[in-house]
């Protein structure tokens, strides 16, 4: 659940040695802190310092997906291989791309 919270639900910010400074989105877990802080101890036997933010950070790992895949289906969708495609069918509409 952390894995999937993080990936979803967090816009990092700073992450320098033994903290971690974040934005953490609408959909997060209430306890994500707690939860992040246990984790880290367990995985590094240090603590760390979690600083939640209201503004600011990269994208999160879900909205750069969510963008790549956007842009590659822009891409796709002027590609000149589509051209007879889009003779026969003039309404046609890519609507998704497989991302690997």
């Amino acid at each position: 659940m952390l894995a999937a919270d993080l990936y979803a639900n967090v816009r990092v910010i700073n992450i320098p040695q033994g903290q971690v400074e974040f934005v953490p989105l609408p959909g997060s877990s209430k306890d994500l802190v707690t939860t992040l802080s246990k984790r880290l101890f367990e995985w590094t036997g240090k603590r760390w310092m979690i600083a939640v933010a209201s503004s600011g950070g990269s994208p999160s790992l879900a909205e750069q997906r969510r963008d790549t895949k956007n842009e590659a289906l822009e891409k796709a969708q002027q590609d000149p291989a589509l051209a007879p495609w889009r003779k026969a069918f003039p309404n046609l509409t890519l609507t998704d791309i497989t991302m690997e």
